[in-house]
């Protein structure tokens, strides 16, 4: 461990953090970091008695970001309470400080040094950034410093290396080599007996423009192509890889979404035909977002609420078909999904919505409380999470109608389209063109299931953010009583549907603001006066 700490050593007068995202910042910051997460990692195995993975991706970043997160046997993010053991090694700067918390964590943890134990890997994987190829063999250093054995998966998607690490810990698993390839036909053959069932798949009429933001989600694509070129056609852009400094460069998820503009190479006049679907994924193919043209040419988006709501919509139509009151489905958002969302799922489809704190890792816990767990952030990161007891309920369900036996095998292989720990572009793309084509609507119907409420998103620089205390779902202010009060008394002025709310930023020395209106106008309005509320309280 001595020797491989001081080739890996931390930069001077940084303070690491572990999050939702992992570490992320600018790659040259990274290496000493990464090091130290190949530790964590291999620590995990040995608790867990899994293999488990790391992924070196900065996401819809600029390409000189990096970051990098550990994704626990079962596929999913590390857990929580793992977090602080990540953040404890990523700030030790000697060796000597590394082998006390490895002792540590070791003692807390009961973790057993055995040669059982250390026979689990590390499996790691990394997007098209250049930089994660050292950074690669940072992480795979650091589990060789206690005696842990790692492997390169190459470079992949994020929800990617989040199947192929649940996939391993499988009893009876084949060699991690066998398991990459079915990634995408597993989704693939899923979506096939979804839309198709028992008849044989054919075209759909469908060309999907994907813009691939320049980013890993490109390298899917030719399999993709080739699994599904008898039911729909694609139209890849924005897929140079070999370019590193055009990743996320005016195109992705995240640039879609904030901008409310098309991505780079993609216009209102060349997409105007309604059998193409325009879609965006981000930097490392985990977030999704659908948009479309009006007849001004105007941006409209089908963000991740649009997609919330089109699951719910099928789901509950299959479930309701089924007669299974036993089985509790649910859908999961923050505070910052679109009121008209909300409403509509919770009011409309009389589906119970949740609202957690911002991180998809809240939304992801939450959706382990139903049976049918569906979330997603407004960003486009989501899927919907099947119960055990869903599989067994649904399986062994009373099928005796023609109609009855469609819907049991739809909410089935819906379970296997959609990806069961991450949100995954790919699989989410699969599972709203089966939605479309089963509910026979076009982009313009889903579209038009509700209205947005026009919103503002505004920042405010104050003395001290962490002055301001808010509920767990962030919904309403606790401290200072007084900043809630003028809140709530500045929404009364506009109406039922209005709402604002605010929250301390955990990432700059700012106060958050999110209101929401009938009109641009009285959204845009009522946002101003609730930023100046917050400096009248706070400043």
């Amino acid at each position: 461990m001595a020797d491989l700490c001081k080739k890996h050593p931390l930069p001077a007068g940084i303070t690491f953090g572990y999050g939702t995202s992992g570490f992320r910042t600018v790659a040259t910051n990274l290496d000493g970091p990464v090091f130290r997460v190949g530790i964590t990692a291999a620590l995990r195995a040995r608790q867990t008695k899994q293999n488990t993975g790391i992924m070196i991706t900065a996401s819809h970043n600029p390409h000189q970001d990096n970051g990098v997160k550990i994704i626990d046997g079962n596929g999913e993010m590390l857990a929580t309470s793992w977090e602080k053991h990540a953040t404890a090694l990523a700030n030790a700067q000697t060796w000597e400080d590394l082998e006390k918390e490895v002792q540590r964590i070791c003692t807390e943890e009961k973790i057993e040094d055995t040669d059982a134990t250390k026979g689990f890997k590390v499996l790691i994987a990394r997007d098209t950034r250049p930089s994660g190829v050292g950074l690669l063999t940072a992480a795979a250093d650091g589990a060789t410093s206690i005696g842990q054995k790692s492997q390169d998966l190459g470079i992949m998607t994020t929800p990617e290396a989040h199947f192929v690490v649940q996939r391993s810990n499988f009893a009876d698993a084949p060699p991690v080599e066998e398991i990459i390839p079915t990634y995408v036909s597993t989704m693939c053959d899923a979506f096939k007996a979804l839309v198709f069932g028992t008849a044989e798949p054919k075209s759909l009429g469908i060309t999907c423009v994907i813009d691939c933001a320049n980013g890993v989600g490109t390298k899917r694509m030719p399999q993709l192509e080739a699994e599904l070129k008898d039911v729909l056609s694609f139209q890849t852009i924005n897929t140079n890889i070999d370019n590193p400094q055009i990743l996320n460069d005016l195109c992705g998820a995240d640039f879609v979404q904030k901008e409310l503009k098309p991505p780079a190479n993609v216009t209102a006049a060349n997409e105007a035909s309604p059998q193409h679907h325009t879609l965006t994924f981000d930097g490392d193919a985990d977030r999704i977002i659908y948009f479309t043209f009006d007849k001004e040419g105007n941006c409209k988006l089908l963000d991740g609420d649009k997609m919330l709501t089109l699951f719910c919509v099928l789901i509950k139509k299959q479930l309701e078909i089924l007669n299974l009151p036993d089985l509790t489905i649910g859908a999961v958002q923050t505070a910052y999904a679109n009121g008209g969302s909300t409403h509509y799922i919770s009011n409309t489809l009389k589906v119970p919505v949740s609202l957690v704190p911002t991180g998809v890792k809240h939304l992801h816990h939450k959706a382990h409380d139903y049976d049918i767990g569906a979330y997603f952030e407004a960003n486009g990161h989501g899927t919907v999470i099947f119960s055990q007891q869903f599989k067994e309920k649904v399986s062994a369900a009373n099928c005796d109608t023609e109609e009855k036996k469609i819907a049991q095998q739809r909410l089935l292989w819906a379970a296997k389209v959609l990806h069961p720990t991450a949100g995954d572009a790919i699989a989410d793309a699969l599972m709203i063109e089966a939605c479309l084509a089963l509910l026979q609507w076009d982009i313009k119907a889903w579209l038009a299931v509700y209205d947005d409420l026009p919103s503002r998103q505004l920042k405010v620089q104050v003395p001290d953010p962490k002055k301001v205390k808010t509920l767990w779902d962030e919904t309403r202010v606790t401290e200072p009583a007084a900043l809630q009060e003028k809140i709530d008394a500045l929404v009364k002025g506009y109406g039922a549907s209005a709402r604002a709310f605010v929250r301390p930023s955990g990432t700059e020395p700012v106060v958050r603001v999110y209101a929401e209106a009938t009109t641009r106008a009285e959204a845009d309005k009522l946002a101003d006066e609730v930023k100046a509320a917050i400096v009248e309280v706070l400043q």
